[in-house]
């Protein structure tokens, strides 16, 4: 650590630093004992799975995702361990990352800002994904009549649930059980192909 980021440490408890990136200037501002993480791979990681669900774990369902959305008021008041911002022609990005306790767990939040306005969250639950079919139950299916209800066998290989709103909730176990909401489809859309060029420039 610097001089600089050191007075800056002492001062925040956060450390600043600056690493080009498939030809992007990225910020990272993060607390000293905490690893950071590219976040072009973070997002795309989920945007190629979603793009390879098929049309078998996808549904279409009458719901607002409130009890998906409500992930985030576990996140009011808490201070993000890392904190990261870059430039695309789409817009200023930022990403968050808290740590959280829910029960005996801890589970990481990643939160997706697109101009300051939310884009989308990645939830990781570190319980092996013994819990993926009532995260489901409790989260994305709750209200909704049985009827409409997916085979939830499926879900261990990933499912994808959208609404007449644009938004869209991926849920898979890779390991653990990931919650990936998007709230705005169209502009994450735009925002991971502007990425994926990037990465292509960088990579020939």
């Amino acid at each position: 650590m610097n001089l600089l980021n050191y007075f800056k440490f002492v001062a925040t408890g956060y450390v600043r630093k600056r690493k080009n990136l498939y030809g992007k200037k990225v910020y990272f501002t993060y607390r000293h004992d905490t690893e950071i993480f590219d976040p072009f791979k973070m997002i795309l990681d989920h945007y190629y799975k979603i793009e390879q669900v098929p049309e078998t774990s996808q549904f279409t369902l009458d719901t607002q995702f409130q009890h998906v959305k409500g992930i985030l008021d576990q996140a009011r008041d808490k201070k993000p361990k890392v904190i990261v911002k870059f430039s695309l022609d789409a817009g200023e990005i930022e990403i968050r990352r808290l740590v959280l306790r829910e029960e005996k767990r801890t589970t990481s939040l990643y939160v997706i800002f697109l101009d300051e306005k939310p884009l989308a969250f990645l939830n990781k639950k570190y319980d092996y994904g013994n819990n993926i079919q009532a995260l489901i139950l409790e989260n994305v299916l709750h209200g909704i009549e049985k009827s409409q209800y997916p085979d939830l066998q499926l879900v261990n290989a990933g499912c994808l649930f959208y609404n007449s709103q644009k938004e869209a909730c991926f849920i898979e176990k890779f390991v653990h059980s990931h919650i990936f909401y998007i709230h705005d489809t169209q502009g994450y859309k735009k925002v991971c192909k502007e990425m994926t060029l990037c990465l292509q420039k960088e990579t020939g």
